[in-house]
């Protein structure tokens, strides 16, 4: 499926870059595409969250049954999620499904059956879009006689079981890190009177330390497009905040 699904993405890059000319520019506009497409689960992410919130202070009056009678318990708190008509899953879709896109850009940028190469040859605001923050000298050494490049060589010398940096990705990955910390204070607004704190199907702390972990041995045009995908997703929360206030007001 992923194979597939990179294959694709490729194919929409080719024919961007027959209008752009800019494999970098090409993959900031895939990244929009992408958004827009997932902007109704999104839309429908952010309603639940907004349910959720809610029904936070009567989810809250059944703690006590928790220990005294777990299937009481059990069945009043599915009925509060028909009541509200709400899932405390429906957030964790939207995340689910990017996984298999992740998975497929990262196989369209380093597979070289799929992308003919061309990654390793382009540069966006100077940083090659196929090199990694961290790898292996011998993984560099491509990325090493490209024009420009600033990957250091290891510290042990030529040995290729060490480990070796490439500043710009590394810089890239900070950048990276501050917007998703924005787009996750944005997800989580200030609980209005009367209201509890939003429950949270998952830690997004812990998700954003994983990805950032990750992150060290992703391409950098992977990187551009998880930046992207925060200012888009940035952007279309402000949006999507407006029309919720304008339907419960």
């Amino acid at each position: 499926m992923t194979e597939s699904l990179a294959k694709a993405f490729f194919a929409l890059i080719e024919m961007l870059h027959s209008f752009t000319d800019a494999y970098g520019f090409d993959l900031i506009i895939l990244t929009i595409i992408v958004k827009t497409a997932l902007y109704p689960l999104t839309m429908q992410q952010m309603r639940n969250q907004r349910l959720m919130q809610k029904m936070a202070p009567e989810l809250k009056k059944l703690d006590h049954l928790k220990n005294k009678n777990p299937q009481e318990y059990q069945q009043k708190t599915m009925d509060l999620y028909k009541k509200y008509n709400t899932n405390p899953l429906a957030g964790c879709l939207p995340m689910f499904i990017q996984f298999p896109i992740i998975i497929a850009l990262f196989r369209m940028l380093r597979d070289h059956s799929i992308n003919n190469g061309v990654f390793l040859t382009e540069n966006l605001f100077g940083v090659n879009l196929g090199a990694t923050p961290v790898s292996t000298v011998i993984s560099l050494s491509e990325a090493q006689r490209l024009g420009g490049s600033t990957a250091l060589p290891s510290p042990w010398g030529n040995d290729p079981t060490f480990i070796s940096f490439y500043w710009p990705a590394l810089i890239l990955l900070a950048f990276y890190l501050g917007t998703t910390i924005l787009y996750q204070n944005q997800m989580m607004p200030a609980k209005k009177e009367g209201e509890d704190a939003m429950p949270q199907p998952f830690n997004p702390k812990i998700f954003t330390f994983m990805i950032l972990i990750w992150g060290l041995f992703f391409p950098a045009g992977l990187i551009f497009y998880f930046i992207v995908f925060n200012v888009v997703s940035i952007l279309q929360t402000k949006m999507i905040y407006k029309k919720l206030d304008a339907e419960n007001a």
